[in-house]
């Protein structure tokens, strides 16, 4: 279980952070849930998409939005670097989002998350765009308790 409570941070470093939760779930078998308590903003709403579960506090927010850039190197090929980097960085999250949500296109999620704005999210919205499996009530239990698999879905170890 990933608790997400996070304004976010470096797009490398989020992608680097699901990749060990794929990792994880491929190597041992085992279930990765996230659950936001508070805030997941930026690359912290991305993470939260890689959970085989996603839940999210009843106070919670959600925010995407357009990626924030420092440029630095040669004249020469800064500027057509950082263009290939946001790119490719774009398709990725959209896929991610296209994948987990189901909900219209790769390239409606695109245009969605880089709009150029923020887009705050209320726990009832983002389960209308199905970024959440499920929306934690007051002193509910998937506040505290881990998600139990029924073992008939539980993968064999070994």
């Amino acid at each position: 279980m990933v608790l997400i409570n996070s304004g976010g941070g470096a797009v490398g470093a989020g992608f680097a952070m699901i990749e060990m939760m794929y990792k994880i779930k491929r190597e041992l078998g085992v279930p990765v849930d996230t659950i936001i308590l508070g805030y997941a903003y930026s690359m912290g709403a991305v993470l939260f998409q890689a959970g085989d579960h996603r839940s999210m506090g009843y106070f919670s927010t959600m925010m995407l939005h357009s990626a924030s850039w420092q440029v630095s190197g040669r004249d020469s090929t800064v500027f057509t670097d950082l263009k290939k980097l946001s790119d490719l960085y774009q398709r990725i999250t959209a896929d991610l989002f296209y994948r987990r949500t189901g909900f219209r296109s790769k390239e409606w999620w695109r245009r969605f998350i880089y709009s150029d704005k923020e887009r705050y999210l209320s726990p009832q919205e983002c389960l209308k765009l199905g970024l959440v499996d499920e929306v934690c009530q007051f002193f509910d239990e998937c506040y505290t308790q881990p998600r139990v698999v029924p073992a008939e879905e539980a993968p064999a170890l070994g």
